[in-house]
């Protein structure tokens, strides 16, 4: 009987080097696929992302609210930040508490503006 060891072949798929195990006539490949549209890196960052690259990265953000950069990497990876937090967080990356937190900081509406 012969067992086939399964070897990584490199291959390219759309711009992305991706790694396929060959085992099959299938071979199942990681990474970006090519009917996905927006590569990684281009997608649109979430408003804690933004505000921690406008700090000068998420353990810079950490320091000056003084925080873990553990926390900062979680607000980062959820897409939302502690309500209390908010308020620094908009002084120390310029990043609005409308967009940190639309469900406290609505945008007011313009007839609201007037009065």
């Amino acid at each position: 009987m012969l067992f086939m060891r399964p070897r990584l072949q490199p291959r390219l798929v759309g711009s992305i080097a991706s790694f396929a195990c060959i085992i099959s006539p299938l071979p199942v490949t990681f990474g970006c696929s090519p009917t996905d549209e927006v590569p990684v890196m281009q997608q649109e960052q979430n408003a804690p992302t933004r505000a921690a690259v406008a700090a000068g990265g998420q353990s810079a953000l950490a320091r000056t609210l003084k925080v873990t950069p553990q926390a900062v990497q979680r607000w980062c990876a959820l897409g939302k930040v502690p309500a209390e937090r908010v308020l620094e967080i908009e002084a120390a990356s310029g990043v609005s508490r409308h967009e940190l937190r639309p469900d406290i900081y609505p945008i007011p509406e313009p007839s609201q503006l007037a009065s």
